[in-house]
């Protein structure tokens, strides 16, 4: 399964773009909150593409 894999690349790549391009001494919820969101609506996709796809052996 690559949810883990593609969820940790996706935290990782995110959270590095939201400290290169963003001052890390502002507070930015509103971009807090959508980079969360857009996380946990690519794991729902995965879980779903991977229930939905049987195996193929």
């Amino acid at each position: 399964m690559e949810i883990p894999f593609i969820l940790t690349g996706m935290i990782y790549g995110l959270s590095s773009l939201r400290i290169s391009f963003f001052d890390p001494e502002n507070s930015h919820k509103v971009l807090d909150i959508f980079l969360i969101s857009l996380i946990i609506l690519v794991l729902i996709a995965l879980v779903i593409v991977n229930l939905a796809i049987p195996t193929i052996v």
